[in-house]
């Protein structure tokens, strides 16, 4: 058995002799079981056998005299003596359905295409039965419709051995042939004494036996059926038997192991093993408990980098430790209760017992060696090496209760001054939001630095960013800094040279003006709304009527939208500028497109786009304005068309009006047809000839001037 110990003498409390006498028999008996068997016949009257079936003794008679004996004639199981049984076709009902039109009754003619009657079955859709012609019921097959059988006994002989060994002892466990069911031969009870050997073909005569011999075999033939039953041949064997019962002590209990036979060998019953398994079950157990104590000495290490080394040391120790474990539980198992002590456990064990314990002295020591402490930061820094001065400060925190926060700075710092841009920052910023000893310092060497790379940026004319950078770093703390302001300024300063007009100019200077205020940026201030005001109330146009006042005009517009749109919260511009648009607007009205030369109208109608040296078209929101030129290159046509699918002139900037007063340079109306059913209507406004083409109260086409397109 697995587990039983090696040295059982060792654990030996006391042996008992216990010699005992068995009595095993062994029956083969024969068993004769009757069975009914039948045929057909011709006859029809039922008759009795010769012999009662239920007091016929089946080993009286051999098998063909005992079928003459019992032949007889019975009535058919299966039709119950009717001779006659139910169609299998039709299932009793004399009918099936109609094969001609499936059961329906009709059928579709192929030629009409209609259900007619069927007229095999006269739409009933059955048809008498062919199979019993039409009665529901055939001959039966099992007695060829007499409705009778000849039957008859026979037997079916089995042959089984039993055997019964007395009294039931251990003794049997250990020695199987006793209760195999076959003979036993010399070698089978070389290990006993045998005291009788009775064999006999039939049952043993009980006059031959003594008392317990005769009680053994009456109880093996006990169960023999005496009707149908035979016994075949009896073997009594009577065997003297040496048996020792041993007593042992294991585990805290004891058990009893049965020894028999010269041989002594041993009975694995359930008081053999009990110490055995109790042992088994509390093994592991105990060896578990005892290795997860034994982890407990590692726990004065922790988990993180710094002990690395330590953790694969302890760990080989633990696992060392178990291992020498499990071999001195086991020993401690095996002499727990024989009172022996430690005296009992082997040398192995003993040696395995102390190193066991030396293992955990070691895991111990190796703990207190291992812990790290604050000045092995201060070493690692003192090198340069700030990630193992890292790895101690997440030990110290591990395996102590203190923050070490200052070490942590510390740290913080040299990995500072070892990174560069916005990582050496972030880390500043770190020390100095602990609001420690070492926070100003960092605070101040991060805000230092941060003013190095704005003035950097600014030098190098990324304007954008340098604000940006003021934006990120000191949010609405520069305001108060006249430091980080005057940079601000300069940095807004340093954006109008991408300014391309005025309005644009004065945004940044008073922007910068607002940044950190100086005389100088107040006089660029001024200088910058002196010109526009300048432009806005002068309004210098040049010549007359000539495409250089028409450009001039433009800019002066151009400038008034620029106004109106930048300087939102300055009224007194905003005013001017308004002033000056109406006054723009008003000037262009006056010029005339009919007669203009193409600079003129470019002028007058931006975008334009030349298609040809006689043709010009603008696009006005969706309109579209053809302008045809003479020989002289004066414009002396005008059409004007809405967008392709909708076609109707409708521009919110550019209304038909607007077209017509600027054609002709002074304010005009477009006319409606005045008959009612008309869609066109042609006058003259200003000597110059207009055709309106309209579509109920839509405007389609405006034609002013020689313009036939």
């Amino acid at each position: 058995m697995f587990g039983a110990p090696r040295a059982l003498a060792s654990l030996i409390s006391g042996v008992e002799n216990k010699d005992e006498v068995l009595h095993r028999v062994l029956t083969e008996i024969i068993r004769r079981d009757l069975r009914e068997e039948r045929t057909t016949t011709s006859e029809r009257g039922v008759t009795q056998p010769s012999v009662d079936p239920a007091r016929l003794d089946p080993f009286a008679y051999p098998a063909q005299d005992l079928k003459a004996r019992t032949t007889h004639v019975v009535r058919c199981m299966i039709c119950r003596a009717s001779g006659t049984a139910s169609c299998s076709v039709c299932s009793g009902r004399a009918s099936v359905s109609c094969s001609n039109c499936g059961g329906a009754g009709r059928f579709r003619n192929p030629s009409t295409n209609r259900l007619n009657k069927c007229k095999q079955c006269k739409g009933t859709g059955q048809a008498s039965c062919g199979n019993c012609a039409g009665r529901g019921n055939v001959p039966c097959t099992t007695c060829n419709g007499s409705g009778h059988q000849r039957a008859w006994l026979t037997f079916v002989e089995t042959r089984r051995v039993s055997v019964v060994v007395q009294p039931q002892s251990p003794v049997a466990l250990a020695h199987r042939q006793l209760t195999e069911p076959r003979l036993l031969r010399e070698n089978d009870v070389a290990a006993f004494t045998v005291a009788v050997d009775r064999k006999a073909p039939g049952p043993l005569p009980l006059a031959d036996l003594e008392l317990d011999g005769r009680s053994a075999v009456q109880g093996a033939t006990a169960g023999v059926d005496p009707r149908l039953e035979r016994v075949a041949q009896q073997h009594y064997i009577q065997l003297r038997v040496p048996r020792r019962d041993v007593s042992y002590a294991m585990c805290g209990t004891s058990g009893v192991l049965v020894l028999s036979g010269h041989q002594l060998v041993g009975a694995s019953t359930p008081e053999a093993k009990r110490p055995i398994r109790r042992r088994l079950f509390v093994w592991p157990i105990l060896a578990l408990f005892v290795s997860v104590c034994s982890a407990m000495p590692s726990s004065t290490t922790g988990r993180s980098e710094y002990f690395k080394d330590a953790a694969g040391a302890t760990s080989l120790l633990w696992l060392g430790a178990t291992v020498l474990a499990v071999l001195w539980i086991g020993g401690v198992l095996r002499i727990w209760g024989t009172g022996k002590g430690f005296k009992g456990l082997k040398r192995v064990e003993q040696v395995c017992l102390g190193l066991w314990a030396a293992a955990l002295l070691a895991m111990a020591i190796v703990g207190v060696v291992a812990r790290p402490s604050a000045e092995e930061i201060d070493q690692a820094l003192a090198v340069g090496d700030t990630r193992r001065a890292r790895v101690v400060l997440a030990a110290l925190r591990e395996t102590s209760d203190q923050t070490f926060v200052e070490a942590e700075d510390t740290i913080l710092l040299a990995e500072a001054n070892e990174a560069a841009g916005e990582e050496r920052l972030k880390r500043l910023d770190q020390i100095a939001a602990h609001g420690r000893e070492r926070s100003a310092t960092a605070a101040t060497i991060a805000r230092a630095e941060r003013l190095t790379e704005i003035r950097r940026l600014v030098a190098d004319g990324h304007a954008t960013d340098a604000e940006g950078a003021i934006d990120r770093w000191f949010a609405e703390s520069w305001r108060g800094d006249p430091e980080l302001a005057e940079e601000r300024a300069r940095a807004i300063d340093s954006r109008s040279s991408q300014c391309t007009d005025e309005p644009c100019r004065l945004t940044i200077a008073r922007a910068a003006n607002a940044a950190q205020g100086s005389t100088a940026r107040a006089a660029a201030v001024e200088r910058a709304k002196g010109k526009i005001v300048d432009v806005l109330v002068r309004r210098e146009l040049g010549a007359e009527a000539s495409g250089e006042r028409l450009q001039a005009l433009g800019q002066v517009g151009t400038l008034a939208e620029q106004t109106l749109a930048v300087l939102k919260d300055d009224e007194e511009l905003q005013a001017l500028a308004k002033e000056a648009k109406t006054w723009v607007n008003d000037e262009h009205a006056k010029v005339a497109a009919i007669g203009a030369d193409e600079a003129t109208l470019r002028a007058l109608f931006p975008p334009l786009h030349s298609r040809s040296k006689k043709l010009s078209v603008a696009l006005l929101e969706g309109s579209e304005v053809f302008f045809s030129f003479d020989a002289a290159g004066n414009c002396d046509g005008i059409y004007a068309v809405g967008p392709v699918g909708r076609r109707a002139l409708h521009s919110p900037s550019w209304p038909a009006d607007r077209i017509l007063s600027q054609a002709v340079g002074h304010p005009a109306t477009v006319k409606h047809p005045e008959k009612t059913g008309a869609s066109s209507v042609t006058w003259k406004e200003g000597g110059v000839k207009v055709v309106a083409r309209w579509r109920d109260e839509h405007l389609m086409e405006l034609r002013i001037g020689d313009a036939s397109p």
